[in-house]
């Protein structure tokens, strides 16, 4: 953990949130598009070999976020760390 890791190295975590920052798709194409540019989908192109066979899978994974006729929301968030001496 983030906090474990400042401890060791002597630093005192001084603020931490979570920030929302919610993926929203206006097509399942403009998902898609997006999901390609990601380290995961390359590494299952290199490992497939079928660019085509990602799309369809990335296609199938966004259907359980559709909220409506073509629009896809997909929560999400990051934590940040402020961390001092």
């Amino acid at each position: 953990m983030i906090e474990n890791i400042c401890e060791s190295i002597e630093l005192n975590l001084l603020y931490r949130t979570r920030v929302a920052c919610p993926f929203l798709y206006h097509s399942t194409l403009s998902g898609i598009k997006c999901f390609m540019g990601t380290g995961p989908a390359a590494a299952a192109i290199n490992h497939t070999g079928d660019a085509e066979l990602v799309e369809t899978t990335i296609a199938k994974a966004l259907q359980p976020y559709r909220i409506t006729e073509e629009i896809y929301f997909l929560q999400n968030s990051f934590l940040v760390f402020i961390a001092g001496k």
